[in-house]
């Protein structure tokens, strides 16, 4: 299980490889002509920035900040955080 600073260090593929086995979904949003999908693991949240022009993952951020889930609130359970 990474912590942040590791999952900073990775490049595209280590990050996408690494909320397809750790993260959860969370919920998306659109921006520009982008969907954003939220991904949360046990130590951080993380987006991922999918071109619907092109109907590839384009960029992957992870949150570094206190986040501001606003433009995700309707769609966010808590439900969904629960760690099985």
């Amino acid at each position: 299980m990474l912590y942040l600073l590791g999952f900073l260090y990775l490049d595209f593929a280590g990050r996408a490889d690494y909320l397809l086995t750790h993260g959860r979904y969370v919920a998306s949003r659109s921006e520009d002509h982008f969907e954003v999908q939220l991904y949360w693991t046990k130590n951080f949240f993380a987006e991922v920035y999918h071109s619907r022009r092109s109907g590839r993952n384009e960029q992957i951020n992870a949150l570094t900040e206190e986040p501001d889930f606003t433009a995700y609130l309707d769609q966010i359970s808590l439900e969904n955080l629960q760690i099985q």
